[in-house]
């Protein structure tokens, strides 16, 4: 006859599972958004600018000064995930717009 596994309990406060259930949903969120393009994703200027760390209106910015590369779909600006990745990595190289 087998036990039944038996499970430890955790124990949290309320602001740490909201904060964890938060950050949950917004990857849940920022995953389900996205749109499967070959071997590359597109993802949408909230969740750029959430990558890159900076606020949307610095992004738009960015992107008006030819900064960043993007595409639009409709009137809509959409940026390759494979591109947002890189400019993380040249910013946290250069320490710029942190």
């Amino acid at each position: 006859m087998t036990r039944p596994a038996q499970h430890s309990e955790i124990t949290m406060s309320s602001e740490d599972l909201q904060a964890l259930e938060e950050r949950m949903v917004n990857r849940l969120r920022a995953e389900l958004m996205a749109i499967h393009l070959g071997d590359d994703m597109v993802i949408s200027e909230a969740e750029a600018a959430q990558l890159i760390g900076v606020h949307r209106k610095t992004l738009y910015k960015m992107r008006a000064a030819g900064e960043v590369p993007h595409g639009m779909i409709g009137r809509t600006a959409r940026y390759s995930l494979a591109q947002v990745r890189q400019i993380m990595r040249d910013i946290a190289a250069s320490g710029e717009y942190s």
